[in-house]
C-alpha cells in the first residue's frame, strides 16, 4: 500500500469553520434533548427571552386593571349620602357638582336620589324638570316627570304654574285651546284656593277673554265663562285679590252698568271677607317659612328642610303651625255645607304647606278632622259672632279631592328620615313670641 501524499484531500484535516458548525449542531441537539426530557418529567420549562417579556407585560396589565381608579368628588359625596341621606347641605353641593359636570346621567341620579328623601319639594322638582325643556327630544322624559310629580301627591301651586307655562309653550294646532283649557281645569281643581294662585287665575281669565267667537251666542257663552271665573276668584283669600276685584268691576261695567250693580253688590260682602281672611292668613304664614334663598345661575332656588333639634325655637315654630291649622279648620271663610269640596280643598292647601317646613315637626301637628262647613240652614258656627252672612262660593265639582286623600296620608317618609319629637313637643304649647323662633326664620321679619 502506498502512502498518501499530504496533498491528498481525503487525508487533510477539516477546516476550522466546519468544526465550529459541527460543534454548534451537536450543542443544539443536546439542548433540544434536554428540553424534551424536562417536558417529559413535568419540570417547568425555562421561558425564552421573548416569552418572559410577554409574561411581564401581561402581569403589568393585570395589575393596572385591578388597581381601582380614584373616585371623583361627586362619587365620594354620592356614596356618603347613600349612607347618611338626610343632609341638606351635602345634597345641595352634590347638585352643584352634577350640574357643573354636564353629565345628564349624574344629574338624573342626583335629583332622583334627592327626591327620594324630599319627595314633595317643588323647588327640587322644578330644577330637575328644567334640564329637559330646552331640547325637544327630551320632552317625553319631561312629561314623564310631570305625570310623576303632578299625579302622585297633591301638587304645589309653584309646580302647577311651571306646568301651565310648559303646556302653553309647546301646544300648537287646531285643538290647542281645548288642551290648554283642560290643563287649566286640572290646575284650578288642585290650587284654586291657594293664597299664591293669583297668577293662575289671572292667566286663566285672560285665556278665556282671548277666545275667538263667530256668533252672538258664542260671545255670550264666553262672557259667562269669564264672569264665573271672576266671581270665584274674587272670593278667595289670595294675593292681589283686590286687583282682581277692580278688574271684575271694570268687566261688568263694560258689559252693562245696570246689571253690573247687581252682580257687584251680591259679591261685595264675600269679597271683603276674603280680603280680611287673607290678612289673617298672612299673619299666620309669615313666620312659618324662612326666606327663599337666591337662585344660583339659571337654576331656581332650592330650599331643603333641616332636621329639627326640638329646641325652644322649634317648639315655638310647632306652636305656630298648630295655631295656623286650627285656624284653617275653623272655616274662617264661612263656607257652606253645600260647598264641601271647597272646604276640603282649603284643608288640602293648608296641610300641603306642611311639606315645606322642617319635616318631623309635622308629626306633632294635629291630625285632620272632617271639614267643618256650615250646615244647611245655619248662618254661622256657634263660635262665630252673630250678624255675618255665610260665604257663598261659586265652585265647580271636584271629584279628585276627598277628605280621605288629605296629604297627611302621604307623610310616612317623615318617620323614616327624622327622629320622633320628644313628649314635651307633642303636648300643647302656649303662644310664644316671634323672637323665640329659629334663627333662620327671624331675619325674614327684621
Amino acid at each position: 500500500m502506498t502512502e498518501s501524499s499530504p496533498s491528498d484531500p481525503m487525508l487533510q484535516d477539516p477546516p476550522e469553520s466546519a468544526k465550529s458548525d459541527g460543534d454548534q449542531n451537536h450543542l443544539t441537539e443536546n439542548i433540544l434533548n434536554a428540553l424534551r426530557q424536562l417536558q417529559q418529567s413535568g419540570s417547568p420549562v425555562p421561558p425564552t427571552p421573548t416569552q418572559q417579556s410577554s409574561q411581564e407585560t401581561q402581569v403589568s396589565l393585570t395589575k393596572q386593571e385591578t388597581t381601582p381608579q380614584p373616585q371623583s368628588e361627586w362619587e365620594r359625596l354620592r356614596a356618603q349620602l347613600r349612607e347618611k341621606p338626610v343632609d341638606a347641605d351635602s345634597w345641595l353641593k352634590l347638585v352643584d357638582l352634577a350640574e357643573e359636570s354636564g353629565d345628564i346621567e349624574k344629574i338624573k341620579d342626583t335629583y332622583e336620589g334627592m327626591l327620594e328623601i324630599y319627595p314633595n319639594t317643588p323647588s327640587v322638582q322644578i330644577a330637575y324638570l328644567q334640564h329637559f325643556l330646552d331640547d325637544p327630544t327630551q320632552y317625553n322624559y319631561a312629561e314623564t316627570l310631570f305625570k310623576k310629580f303632578l299625579l302622585r301627591t297633591t301638587p304645589s301651586v309653584e309646580l302647577l304654574k311651571f306646568y301651565l307655562t310648559y303646556i302653553r309653550r309647546i301646544t300648537k294646532g287646531p285643538n290647542a285651546r281645548e288642551v290648554i283649557q283642560k290643563c287649566y281645569d286640572f290646575a284650578l281643581s288642585h290650587a284654586s284656593q291657594d293664597k299664591d294662585s293669583y297668577d293662575i287665575w289671572q292667566d286663566y281669565i285672560n285665556f278665556l277673554k282671548a277666545g275667538e267667537t263667530k256668533t252672538t251666542w258664542e260671545e255670550q257663552q264666553k262672557m259667562d265663562a269669564v264672569r264665573r271665573a271672576y266671581q270665584q276668584a274674587v272670593q278667595i283669600p289670595m294675593e292681589n285679590v283686590k286687583r282682581l276685584w277692580e278688574d271684575y268691576q271694570d268687566f261688568e261695567n263694560g258689559l252693562n252698568k245696570i246689571t253690573a250693580k247687581k252682580f257687584i253688590s251680591d259679591l261685595q260682602e264675600s269679597h271683603m271677607q276674603a280680603r280680611t281672611v287673607y290678612n289673617q292668613l298672612q299673619d299666620h304664614l309669615s313666620v312659618l317659612f324662612p326666606p327663599t334663598p337666591p337662585p344660583k345661575g339659571k337654576r331656581p332656588a332650592i330650599w331643603l328642610p333641616r332636621p329639627p333639634t326640638f329646641n325652644s325655637g322649634d317648639k315655638t315654630l310647632l306652636a305656630r303651625w298648630r295655631q295656623y291649622l286650627k285656624w284653617e279648620e275653623s272655616n274662617p271663610l264661612l263656607i257652606e255645607e253645600s260647598n264641601k269640596n271647597t272646604c276640603v280643598q282649603r284643608r288640602v292647601s293648608g296641610y300641603s304647606e306642611c311639606y315645606k317646613l322642617p319635616a318631623p315637626l309635622v308629626q306633632a301637628a294635629p291630625r285632620s278632622s272632617p271639614p267643618r262647613c256650615l250646615p244647611p240652614g245655619r248662618s254661622r258656627h256657634p263660635s262665630e259672632p252673630a250678624g255675618r252672612r255665610p260665604r257663598r262660593v261659586l265652585s265647580r265639582k271636584n271629584p279628585h279631592l276627598r277628605a280621605s286623600q288629605l296629604p297627611l296620608e302621604n307623610m310616612a317618609f317623615l318617620h323614616r328620615t327624622c327622629p320622633q319629637p320628644p313628649p314635651s313637643v307633642r303636648s300643647p304649647t302656649h303662644r310664644r313670641n316671634r323672637d323665640e323662633l329659629p334663627a333662620e326664620y327671624q331675619h325674614r321679619h327684621s
